[in-house]
């Protein structure tokens, strides 16, 4: 439990500059993600030559509202890392700022 218990007082202390790294490394999942999705967004857009026979105006009928019900959510996974990230950010801010009051305390001037 040293890894997570650095000064062994028996409660978990954050690494603040790992989870800072960490929550990064999340926002920029999305910002990735959403790069590769542009790519793969225009030939979900696009699927080719499909739809000339029966068959393939039958698929088309359907393919185009799944099509854009996945458009819709998968256009919102950019801003879900972001969230996270900037969720976790503020977590770090606040436990940095009550650990600051508790040293303080410990610590008067």
């Amino acid at each position: 439990m040293t890894d997570v218990d650095r000064n062994r007082d028996g409660v978990v202390d954050l690494h603040v500059e790992a989870a800072t790294k960490d929550l990064w490394n999340v926002g920029h999942i999305g910002t990735t993600f959403s790069g590769a999705w542009q790519a793969a967004l225009a030939k979900i857009r696009a699927p080719g030559s499909i739809g000339k026979g029966s068959m393939g105006k039958q698929f088309t009928s359907q393919y185009g509202p799944a099509a854009e019900s996945v458009i819709a959510e998968t256009s919102k996974v950019e801003g879900w890392y972001k969230k996270l990230a900037n969720n976790g950010y503020r977590g770090v801010q606040i436990y940095q700022g009550v650990d600051a009051e508790a040293a303080a305390r410990l610590f008067p001037e």
